[in-house]
């Protein structure tokens, strides 16, 4: 899909006015209703929202959903928990959260769970001291422990570089990996601190964060997408092109969770960029848990 003569912007010292003119695909007069609906709420999330401001009022902008790590830990360490098997997956195994969040909820959830050592690795966001207090004793207290004893066990880094080569068994992340710009760089940093033995489980959402409309944004031009709708953070990376970069490093991938939403996806499906195989049958893929171990 291209835009032309999307968007017109003026400047007001540090204030931007959008305003939306012409949305069309190529060779067509008009566009799908939806889509009038979904670019006014690209532009306005890409332009007028900070990260700092989509914390704040983020729930105000209809249909957009932000995981900032301050929601229950539980189903996301028990979404790891079932993925990986076995009845105590923590038990005694150093760990790596990548992208912890707001709080450290989840790395204290996995030591309430007998984790050796948990590290929280956050780059961007800062600590929510307040709220990351709450998150410890209420996770101290629904496990019957003492919060300083599974404090100790967690330490919050701002860089997987700071980790030690080899002294991790297991990492893991939650709506992290749709999210980076690069991610070889990142898996292979990663790789970098696993013991032999290890593994990674990621819980990965490839849905457009505005659910109403999960597959939209496949319909843009790389380009365009890039320069008027993407807010910075969302590549659209599907499954298959992760499956395809785990194998290239050197790892087996499954994926034991697994949703889609084939009818979802049939409803735009003539419409997708030419920049996506529309004949993927990854590309229906809405959400998955996936382990990758090294190969044998």
């Amino acid at each position: 899909m291209s835009i032309s003569s999307l968007v017109t912007r003026t400047t007001l010292g540090s204030a931007v006015r959008t305003k939306i003119i012409c949305c069309r695909f190529p060779g067509e007069t008009s566009m799908p209703l939806s889509n009038v609906e979904y670019v006014a709420l690209r532009l306005v999330r890409k332009f007028l929202f900070t990260d700092a401001s989509l914390m704040r009022i983020g729930r105000l902008l209809p249909y957009y959903q932000a995981n900032i790590g301050m929601q229950s830990p539980y189903p996301i360490v028990q979404g790891w928990g079932r993925a990986l098997g076995g009845a105590e997956p923590y038990r005694g195994v150093r760990i790596l959260e990548l992208g912890s969040g707001a709080t450290n909820s989840a790395a204290y959830c996995l030591a309430s769970q007998g984790a050796e050592r948990v590290y929280a690795v956050e780059p961007f966001r800062s600590l929510d001291a307040a709220a990351d207090s709450i998150a410890l004793r209420t996770v101290a207290a629904d496990a019957g422990c003492v919060p300083d004893d599974l404090a100790a066990r967690v330490a919050r880094i701002g860089n997987v570089e700071d980790v030690d080569e080899a002294s991790i068994d297991l990492v893991v992340s939650h709506s992290v990996l749709e999210h980076l710009s690069e991610p070889e760089a990142v898996l292979r940093s990663l790789d970098r601190v696993l013991a032999p033995g290890g593994c990674m489980c990621h819980a990965v959402d490839f849905r457009d964060h505005f659910f109403k409309y999960p597959f939209h944004f496949l319909q843009f031009e790389k380009h365009t997408w890039t320069r008027w709708l993407d807010p910075g953070d969302l590549p659209r990376w599907r499954l298959s092109d992760y499956l395809r970069l785990f194998d290239k490093l050197g790892y087996r991938a499954e994926v034991p969770v697994q949703e889609s939403d084939a009818a979802g996806y049939a409803k735009i499906r003539d419409r997708v960029s030419k920049d996506f195989d529309r004949d993927d049958p990854t590309m229906s893929v809405t959400l998955v848990t996936l382990v990758a171990r090294r190969a044998a």
